[in-house]
């Protein structure tokens, strides 16, 4: 009746020999081996997250009795199943099986979730409701875990994690990270949780539909490389297939807030909308409209070419050219240039690259067109050759839209937060630490009546950098088209970009914003010479000045002493140039200017201090001496004349004397300033005038002893004349 104990050995090594000393401890076990899998058990093998299987001792007592068991540790996390594996329909929710119903009432169930609480009782003959929610089994994985990960906190919506990411010191973690688990747990069940085997294999006429859109005769393409891509592309196709259908069951069981709850799914991210809820809004189409559409397609479907041959060498011979671009930007601490510099600059590779475009490359394009069109028929002629006009179309266009990009961001590098202002600039020009501003385009000041003023208006600035835009996009016009030269066409030119296309629209948007912010401080650059614009109008109060009589010495000598010191003031002050950003005002040829015109001024004024010396003062001091000479040289005939005379004499040997040589002694004074002035040239013909005043103040005392012993001599002889 009983076994020996080696057959009982024999029978327990068949039993747990294989297995090892534990039955946690798990071989894998042969095909057929009563292997308990997840199928056999429906909600896995595995319910409550324990890595063991007692199953395989319960044949045999005595060595059940013998053994040590060991408690394995609990699972981080548990996935429910959510697909019912002993159900004859495919993909049918574990849900279904919480509460037995009939067939009829499954199929309702799943056809409206709201009312899946009703039931048919057959024997009662009545249509009763049972809460579905009354599971008696808590099965739930939200609010079970003691470390809170799964507790009942409501997730944040996608508002609140943008907030959290930006803000994170106000984002509250917890609403975080349950959405964070909730999306962890959604993709986990998409990707892993649900069999492939519940979903219907992708139907085969769809796989060969899209193999029929390959060309066949890929003559650049290596065969190993087309079986490579097309496996590859069949793989992805297949993955997103079955993920798809794997979300749309996911979903659909999602639907019950209960299932929500078991599977620990909060929140369903991008939730798909019920059929009838997210009705259209918009505008209705009329006929018209359906009727352009239906001609929109039916000219596609006839113009669409499939990639060629020359197709893939049109695309391969733009890879020569696609790296121009129609401007030449300076880089970043480049030397800035005058405006009329970098406009050429711009025009030359603009008509550089367009000379590529409309002979290498055109030239190329023709080569291809020949060799393709040997092996294509002539119905097809017409389509081909407009789809090769419109592939090289859309590569001219990508260049414009590099180029128009590329002047977009290089204008963009010089928009700040916050633009510094030329006072600033100069001041942090004597720091040595300070970096200086970016600019690439250098402008001068000029005078222009009594203001100050850039030689190029700011105005003027705006409108020539702002129609680089469109003169890149004009590269686009007039391209030949490579088929003109095979065959006639009624078509000369490829496409071009429009003047008003939101590219070129929304790019001078950009710039014309940039450039006024920048011009708008640079227009604060004149401020730094509101000191100096006196001098632009001294011209006239200088002439007004100059004739004003009688000069006086020390005025003049002021008016000299003031522009002297502006001169030294603009020279030691003012800068050379000022680096704002965008812009450098070069300052040196203004400051020279208004130097200049001081220096005109103080010629002026002393030019006219040598006037008024050599062709003034000089001559009329000879002259009253000269006169003087002349006066006293006369012969009196009578006593009458001679007491006259004498009168006279005396005259001049007390006041006039007096005063000639103040005048004299004035007129020294004013040589002295001259001389003091190197701006003023001393020249030996004005010096004349002044050496023969001096003779001549020299010669009035000579006058006047003449003039005493001559009237002595003609008293005397008076006296005798009258005594007979």
């Amino acid at each position: 009746m009983y076994a020996s104990s080696g057959s009982k050995a024999r029978s327990l090594r068949g039993v747990v020999g294989v297995q090892g000393d534990s039955p946690s401890r798990r071989y894998k076990k042969p095909f057929g081996d009563g292997k308990i899998t997840k199928d056999l058990l429906g909600a896995g093998d595995d319910p409550m997250a324990k890595n063991q299987e007692f199953s395989l001792l319960a044949n045999n007592a005595h060595a059940m009795m013998k053994q040590t068991f060991k408690k394995p540790g609990k699972a981080v996390s548990r996935y429910p199943p959510v697909i019912d594996a002993f159900s004859r329909t495919l993909a049918a929710p574990i849900s279904s099986e919480r509460h037995y119903f009939s067939v009829c009432h499954k199929i309702g169930t799943n056809f409206t979730p709201s009312a899946k609480g009703f039931y048919i009782d057959t024997e009662a003959r009545v249509i009763k409701f049972k809460n579905m929610n009354d599971q008696g089994i808590k099965l739930d994985i939200v609010g079970q875990a003691p470390d809170g990960m799964f507790s009942m906190v409501e997730p944040a919506d996608e508002q609140e994690e943008y907030e959290a990411l930006i803000y994170p010191q106000n984002a509250d973690k917890r609403r975080i990270q349950a959405r964070k688990v909730s999306y962890a747990r959604y993709r986990q069940y998409v990707e892993n949780e649900i069999s492939v085997d519940v979903i219907a294999p992708i139907r085969q006429y769809w796989l060969t539909h899209i193999i029929e859109l390959i060309p066949g005769d890929l003559h650049a393409v290596e065969k190993e490389r087309i079986e490579y891509l097309i496996d590859t592309m069949l793989n992805e196709i297949n993955k997103d297939y079955f993920d798809s259908v794997r979300k749309s069951i996911l979903d659909y069981i999602l639907k019950n807030e209960a299932e929500m709850k078991r599977l620990g799914i909060q929140q369903v991210l991008n939730q798909p909308i019920d059929w009838g809820d997210d009705y259209y809004k918009g505008i209705e189409p009329n006929e018209e409209w359906k009727h352009n559409v239906m001609m929109a397609r039916m000219l596609m479907s006839e113009n669409l070419c499939i990639c060629s041959q020359a197709t893939l060498e049109l695309m391969k011979l733009w890879q020569d050219y696609k790296g121009y671009l129609f401007v030449n930007l300076p880089a970043p601490r480049d030397e800035p240039v005058p405006l009329v510099d970098f406009l050429s600059n711009q025009d030359a590779q603009m008509s550089k690259v367009k000379g590529l475009l409309s002979s290498d490359w055109n030239k190329g394009a023709v080569d291809i067109l020949r060799e393709e069109l040997e092996n294509l028929d002539k119905d097809q002629t017409k389509t081909f050759f407009e789809s090769a006009a419109t592939l090289m179309a859309n590569q001219v266009r990508e260049l414009i839209e590099q180029s128009v990009k590329a002047y977009v961001e290089f204008i963009q590098r010089y928009k700040l937060p916050r633009y510094p202002k030329p006072e600033e600039i100069i001041q942090r020009e004597y720091d040595a630490e300070t970096p200086l501003e970016d600019n690439f385009i250098s402008l001068k000041l000029s005078i222009d009546g009594t203001k100050i003023v850039f030689s190029d208006s700011l105005d003027s600035v705006q409108q020539e950098l702002e129609k680089i835009v469109d003169a890149i996009v004009l590269q686009s016009s007039n391209l030949p088209r490579p088929e003109n030269t095979i065959a006639r066409s009624d078509k000369m030119h490829l496409w071009d970009v429009q003047i008003d296309d939101e590219l070129v629209v929304n790019a001078k948007a950009l710039i014309s914003e940039t450039l006024s912010e920048n011009l708008e401080v640079i227009n604060l650059a004149l401020n730094v010479y509101n000191d100096y614009l006196f001098i632009l109008k001294e011209r006239e109060r200088i002439e007004a000045f100059l004739k004003k009589e009688p000069f006086e010495r020390e005025a003049f000598q002021a008016e000299i002493d003031k522009y002297k010191a502006t001169i030294a003031k603009i020279r030691e002050e003012m800068p050379f140039e000022i680096r704002t950003n965008m812009f450098l005002v070069t300052c040196s040829d203004i400051n020279d200017t208004l130097c200049e015109d001081c220096e005109e001024l103080m010629k002026q004024i002393l030019d006219r201090v040598g006037e008024h010396v050599f062709h003034q003062m000089a001559p009329k001091i000879s002259q009253e001496v000269k006169q003087i000479k002349e006066d006293l040289a006369q012969k009196a005939g009578d006593s009458k004349s001679l007491v006259r005379f004498q009168k006279r004499l005396e005259n001049v040997k007390g006041d006039e004397r007096k005063r000639l040589m103040n005048e004299y002694n004035d007129l020294i004074e004013w040589l002295m300033m001259l001389n003091r002035n190197p701006r003023y040239k001393l020249q030996e013909e004005n010096i004349k005038p002044v050496t023969f005043a001096y003779g001549y103040i020299n010669d009035i005392g000579q006058i006047i002893e003449g003039a005493e012993q001559k009237y002595k001599q003609e008293s005397l002889e008076i006296e005798k004349a009258l005594f007979e």
